[in-house]
């Protein structure tokens, strides 16, 4: 049996949850988005960190959530109550 995010023989990994990692945006493109959206999320309680690979994990009471991309935390934002 293998771990659910361990990398195919292509050398992908799986991604969180075991779903396939969808394209990176390039956030930097927007960064005045972003640093909005993550003071929203903050607003909200959460913490953001980005990743190196334009990915964040928003965090609170010791959970966390990955998202893969921009569209990926944006759309846990709205989930979250967030107006975008």
């Amino acid at each position: 049996m293998t771990h659910p995010n361990a990398e195919t023989q292509s050398g992908r990994g799986k991604g969180f949850r075991g779903t396939e990692q969808s394209t990176h945006h390039k956030c930097e493109s927007d960064p005045q988005q972003l640093g909005i959206l993550t003071r929203k999320i903050a607003l909200a309680g959460h913490t953001v960190h980005k990743g190196q690979n334009q990915d964040f994990i928003v965090t609170r009471w010791g959970m966390s959530r990955y998202c893969a991309d921009l569209p990926s935390l944006q759309a846990f934002a709205r989930q979250l109550g967030v107006s975008l």
